[in-house]
């Protein structure tokens, strides 16, 4: 049978025809290389999937390989600015930023077009914030027996003016961007595609803008029976967990629909990516795309890790959420410390003291005596104290 098609209806298939192939040009994703590899380990695995619909296709390029381990070492150090150069590794919606600033060395002051997390590493630097150079430190050394250490972060939301200058002994600085910082890319030999797209999530941040805040004082929140904690740093778009693991303990078979930043901080893990497991030592990192599967089995030394996650994690929000609530049902949130008495002026004077325990309307705890350099203790010299209503007593 012929069929005589009129110029109008030759007009509308190729219309149809042109529409499908836009559709299946640019419409469909292209699955990766490593989906059906995964698809198998999920079936054999018997792996819980979890989905989000709200994860934007940024058509950023990944600076590291899918599930490859790598080393931060082997990275080249990118000059930011003068006497100021960092390594670099970003996935599709976060950059990690590790840059080593020279004494004075600055950041020059810009509006920030991504939201920021910045944590001083080590050594000090002095960080814009409302129009005022805010000083920001790091230290581990105690020198005493009355503090702790202390390691300054900042929460930067885009739009926010940005400014960092360098103390006499210069600073590593440890940067996440989100979305992926483009002129960062591009200094590191990167590319991005001409459009950045942003993406929008339902997440309060963690953490107040525009505040210098103390690393240790981030309470940690329980991620899985008690031997995985994290301290949680969450922005609008991007999460940091850092994440301390006890000796010997196994991770199963997991995925997540958010990507993962992943670099070991201290410890040692094997990390099975799908069906390849590696060593990971200090100083390795490792890219994670979305539902990756993957396990971990820790060392002897137990592990302490900082993953990136793009988008935030909500099921970590919530533990964290849920952990501070029965956190501040104790202390609340307003609370804030008061010295009660100074055992180095005031008797009876307190040398080391452990504790306290609550018994009948009193705290108690134990105070040993110990020689300065720890060479000798004296347990004469060592003694219980109790503290009531009307202070302490021996």
């Amino acid at each position: 049978m012929n069929v005589k098609l009129s110029n109008r209806n030759v007009s509308a298939v190729l219309i149809v025809i042109l529409s499908l192939t836009l559709v299946l040009s640019f419409g469909c994703a292209k699955e990766p290389e490593w989906k059906s590899l995964n698809d198998e380990v999920v079936q054999e695995q018997n792996v819980t999937m979890r989905a989000r619909d709200d994860i934007p296709r940024t058509k950023v390029v990944p600076s590291l390989a899918p599930g490859e381990t790598n080393t931060k070492d082997a990275l080249t150090a990118v000059e930011l600015y003068p006497g100021v150069k960092a390594k670099m590794y970003w996935g599709k919606g976060a950059l990690v930023s590790w840059a080593t600033m020279e004494p004075g060395a600055k950041i020059p002051e810009e509006e920030l077009t991504e939201e920021r997390i910045m944590v001083v590493w080590s050594g000090s630097v002095e960080q814009l914030i409302d129009g005022k150079y805010v000083p920001m430190k790091q230290y581990n050394k105690v020198t005493n027996w009355t503090n702790t250490p202390q390691k300054d972060f900042i929460y930067l939301r885009e739009g926010a003016m940005n400014g960092v200058i360098a103390g006499n002994k210069g600073a590593e600085i440890l940067e996440i961007y989100a979305p992926v910082r483009a002129d960062y890319v591009e200094k590191a030999g990167g590319k991005m595609p001409s459009k950045r797209i942003v993406g929008n999530y339902d997440i309060v941040p963690s953490c107040v803008p525009n505040k210098v805040l103390n690393f240790y004082d981030v309470q940690y929140t329980n991620l899985s029976d008690m031997t995985a904690n994290s301290r949680i740093i969450s922005g609008r778009r991007v999460q940091c967990s850092f994440l301390d693991v006890d000796p010997g303990r196994i991770s199963p078979y997991h995925n997540h629909p958010e990507e993962q930043l992943m670099i070991v901080l201290r410890g040692q893990i094997d990390e099975t990516v799908m069906d390849k497991t590696v060593t990971m030592n200090p100083g390795d990192i490792c890219y994670l795309p979305g539902d990756m599967v993957h396990r971990g089995e820790y060392s002897s030394l137990g592990c302490d890790i900082l993953d990136v996650f793009w988008p935030p994690r909500s099921d970590y929000n919530e533990k964290m959420n849920d952990r501070l609530a029965k956190y501040h049902a104790i202390i609340p949130q307003s609370a804030k410390p008061v010295l009660e008495h100074d055992g180095e002026v005031s008797e009876p004077f307190l040398n080391f003291t452990e504790g306290p325990s609550w018994l009948n309307g009193s705290l108690y705890f134990s105070n040993m005596w110990f020689a300065s350099d720890w060479s000798a203790g004296n347990p004469q010299k060592s003694n219980l104290i109790r503290m009531g209503g009307d202070g302490l007593e021996i």
